[in-house]
């Protein structure tokens, strides 16, 4: 009986919420620092490196938050290798959408950058097709005209002002190609 009095008093104060047990969020870890925060890091390196849609921060009737601009805001703000991951990502990825995600963060890295992504320096990419997700439009573009509208803005649709935890956040898919 003893040990059944203090059992149901701790009970009690959890079930009021009396004793609060609050974690702390992804910007709170990465300000932190150490090995939550090169986790955090690395996940966004993922998403990035996988993404296959270049999308706004907000997408659909909702707004919910896109998770490759999660990745983008947790890399710009907090990967002190950010301009070497973003080089590496512009260099080797697979699809155009990586590609205009790594200018998108060298850019915001260093706005110096944006003299280094003229038109005809990446003619090789200019006619590429591009999927899109802006709000509630799933288009396709092309990697030209995408460029050329990312360096107009200084890429401030794709950053978040306030990070929202990971979890908020949705994957943006691509669209299944049209049949013939």
């Amino acid at each position: 009986m003893r040990f059944l009095i203090p059992l149901i008093a701790a009970v009690a104060l959890v079930c009021t919420g009396s004793i609060r047990a609050e974690l702390p969020d992804d910007e709170a870890l990465l300000k932190r620092g150490g090995a939550d925060a090169v986790v955090i890091i690395q996940k966004a390196r993922s998403i990035l490196a996988s993404v296959q849609v270049f999308a706004s921060r907000e997408i659909g009737e909702a707004g919910s938050p896109t998770a490759s601009c999660w990745a983008l805001t947790v890399i710009v703000r907090h990967d002190s290798e950010a301009k070497e991951f973003f080089n590496d990502l512009y260099r080797l990825g697979e699809t155009p959408e990586q590609r205009l995600y790594a200018i998108a963060g060298l850019v915001s890295v260093d706005p110096m950058e944006k003299k280094r992504f003229t038109l005809d320096d990446i003619s090789k990419f200019t006619e590429m097709t591009v999927h899109t997700q802006f709000g509630c439009i799933s288009a396709r573009s092309t990697f030209g005209a995408e460029l050329a509208s990312l360096l107009e803005s200084s890429a401030p649709y794709y950053l978040f002002e306030t990070l929202p935890s990971i979890y908020q956040t949705v994957d943006v898919a691509r669209h299944p190609e049209p049949t013939k």
